[in-house]
């Protein structure tokens, strides 16, 4: 399995949004509860920073079979979170024994992508 760490932004997620492919992707929002219930970008679920960050294991995230894109306010902590993720498949080689070819159907990359500028330039751009 190959791992791609990458930068979307602000107006390339809001593409795929509107194109209506967001369904393959699993987004991950980092923030506070607070901020996720104050408005989040639609899609998207909420895994606080430090609750990711000390999770040990992201076998079920990535074995979803879906490239995963992880926000957080400003864009510094999905890029630590995007590192984290994919440095865990690579040294894993994501083969925990249940579901690697089930999960990923088939898949020979996983794209992990950070959003530059974060939920903050996502809404001076698009609003909420």
């Amino acid at each position: 399995m190959q791992y791609i760490s990458k930068s979307i932004t602000a107006t390339e997620l809001k593409k795929m949004i509107d194109s209506g492919y967001l369904h393959q992707y699993l987004m991950i929002d980092l923030r506070e509860k607070y901020q996720y219930n104050a408005g989040h970008i639609p899609g998207a679920v909420n895994i606080e920073y430090d609750t990711f960050m000390n999770m040990g294991q992201y076998d079920k995230l990535l074995q979803s079979g879906k490239d995963i894109i992880l926000y957080c306010e400003r864009g510094g902590s999905s890029v630590y979170a995007t590192k984290r993720l994919f440095q865990y498949g690579v040294k894993t080689g994501k083969q925990p024994q249940m579901g690697v070819n089930k999960g990923n159907k088939g898949r020979q990359q996983v794209n992990i992508y950070s959003l530059s500028g974060g939920m903050t330039g996502y809404v001076q751009k698009f609003g909420k």
